[in-house]
């Protein structure tokens, strides 16, 4: 009897070479604040990679640099993204920020804009994953994981060093008053000169977290009348600053009428500077005050 032969092919799962080639932070390792001189860094150790750094002056405003080891990635620019760590209250979120300029021999550079809004997302407890194809392996990937644990006591520190013209300006911007006409609600040329000004403070300094809104008035209406005269100023301000691009859940309007003056209501002059709004800035820990 003639027995047929059959020929079993078992194929077996092997691991995928597309599967990314993904560096991240040992667990015990923490941002350090390094000052050299009047530079001031955030470093963070990357396993085998390198280090991601976050680097500023007095006199420069803060860049992101990525410092490699071993240029692993392929030329062209590096994907940013923020992504929510488990324990963060919108866990699994996740969002592009952008492009990092790749740098020849290993690294890669940000500056301006993108570098203060990683310093911010990794402030906000996101983790940034760094992403561009691998330099020698085709059809994979490169992932470096940039993670916010332990970062709070050593930003706090570097902002302190390296907070550029914010610290400088803190004293003049952290306070900013819009003055009215009589019975005027509305911002004029000066008000929205002095609200562009300060929304890019804002957009430079991440530590700043909330902003106070303020309207108040002089004691020339009946009181009724100037609460509701006090709500529109407040309103229109924050409305402002919203189109602007800042956060609303960062924006807190309150509106007083005429019971805060910091003038004379007897004078011409005084109820001048009574007929205003106020915006003023706190950074983490900041109480809820009134802006007089």
């Amino acid at each position: 009897m003639r027995l047929a032969l059959t020929t079993l092919l078992v194929v077996l799962p092997l691991k995928s070479f597309a599967d990314p080639l993904r560096f991240t932070a040992d667990w015990e390792s923490d941002w350090q604040h390094l000052v050299t001189g009047d530079v001031c860094q955030l470093v963070l150790e990357i396993g085998a990679y390198g280090e991601a750094r976050f680097v500023g002056s007095t006199s420069m405003a803060p860049v992101f640099e990525l410092q490699a080891r071993r240029d692993l990635h392929a030329r062209g620019p590096l994907e940013v993204s923020q992504y929510a760590p488990p324990w963060h209250p919108v866990a699994g979120a996740r969002r592009n920020l952008g492009e990092l300029l790749h740098i020849e021999g290993g690294g890669a550079l940000a500056r301006d804009d993108m570098a203060l809004a990683m310093l911010a997302a990794l402030k906000q407890g996101w983790h940034l994953e760094l992403t561009a194809p691998a330099r020698y392996d085709a059809g994979r990937t490169v992932v470096l994981d940039v993670n916010a644990r332990s970062l709070a006591p050593s930003l706090h520190n570097f902002l302190d060093c390296a907070h550029t013209q914010i610290a400088v300006s803190w004293e003049k911007m952290s306070r900013t008053r819009i003055t009215y006409e009589v019975d005027d609600h509305n911002v004029n040329e000066d008000g929205q000169a002095r609200l562009a000004a300060l929304v890019r403070f804002v957009k430079e300094d991440p530590s700043i977290n909330t902003l106070y809104v303020d309207g108040h008035t002089d004691d020339s209406g009946t009181p009724r009348k100037n609460y509701q005269l006090s709500k529109r100023r407040a309103e229109t301000v924050a409305q402002h600053l919203r189109d602007a691009g800042l956060e609303e859940q960062a924006i807190v309007v309150r509106y007083h009428g005429e019971v805060y003056p910091v003038a004379d209501n007897t004078s011409v002059d005084g109820k001048a500077m009574n007929r205003r709004t106020t915006v003023r800035l706190a950074r983490e820990g900041g109480q809820a005050l009134v802006s007089k």
